[in-house]
Order: structure tokens, then C-alpha cells, then sequence
């Protein structure tokens, strides 16, 4: 297997979300810049804390389609 590409550090991230339950996609932001600056090779978002089941694509799609 070829991991050439996996080079540096990846963090997950917690998905942010408000008092009704939806993605806060401004806190999400604020946590990947976060991270960023910490100089982070890599971004593990929406599952790396097993929560990705119960989002429903077109709601991750706003918060995650534009990075």
C-alpha cells in the first residue's frame, strides 16, 4: 500500500452544532481555523467522532462543500 501521502498531522474536529440541533457552520469555521494555525497537515470533519450517521447529506453538504 502505497502512504507516501500521508505525511504530517490530521486532528478531527467536532461538529459544531446549535441549540436546535443544526450544523453551526460559523463555529465549525472558527474550529478549522483554529486548527489551521496550529499548522495541522489535515482535517478529519463529520465522523471522526462517529456522529456522521446521523446527518443527512444536503445538511453536511452546506457546511463542508465549500472548504
Amino acid at each position: 500500500m502505497n502512504t507516501e501521502f500521508m505525511k504530517g498531522v490530521a486532528v478531527p474536529i467536532l461538529t459544531v452544532i446549535d441549540s436546535e440541533e443544526r450544523i453551526d457552520e460559523a463555529g465549525m469555521w472558527d474550529q478549522v481555523d483554529y486548527v489551521i494555525e496550529g499548522d495541522v497537515s489535515g482535517i478529519l470533519a463529520f465522523g471522526s467522532n462517529g456522529e456522521f450517521y446521523m446527518w443527512k447529506k444536503r445538511k453536511c453538504s452546506g457546511a463542508c462543500g465549500s472548504w
